[in-house]
């Protein structure tokens, strides 16, 4: 799970950002708002717990940067049921978020709340 992301980020800015767990990442999932603008927080599945758990110690409180500028985001492991609960109260869904409602496997969430912006 991913906090403290900015309202335009986008899933390229997050497959980016993890760009060393490429090859773990299986799909994204940003949570939006009624306006179509991230609320602060997405959901990236990986292969396996043990990459999940790795990338959220390595990529924890370490910046982040999209179209907006530069921050530092939570990166904090979760449930598949945390995160099922976000994709269903999700305002919009993507491509890859409908496509990966597959049978789930680990799962690292980031969340945007505690982040501050730097520019």
């Amino acid at each position: 799970h991913i906090k403290g992301l900015s309202q335009n980020v986008t899933e390229n800015d997050i497959v980016n950002f993890l760009s060393g767990y490429q090859s773990s990442l299986i799909w994204t999932h940003i949570h939006y708002n009624p306006k179509r603008k991230c609320n602060g927080s997405a959901y990236v599945q990986m292969c396996n717990s043990d990459e999940a758990i790795r990338c959220s110690n390595e990529c924890n409180q370490k910046f982040f940067t999209d179209c907006t500028g530069s921050r530092i985001v939570e990166v904090v492991p979760c449930t598949q049921e945390e995160m099922l609960n976000s994709v269903r109260s999700s305002y919009f869904l993507t491509h890859s978020s409908y496509s990966a409602l597959i049978p789930l496997l680990p799962v690292l969430c980031v969340d945007t709340t505690a982040s501050r912006t730097l520019r």
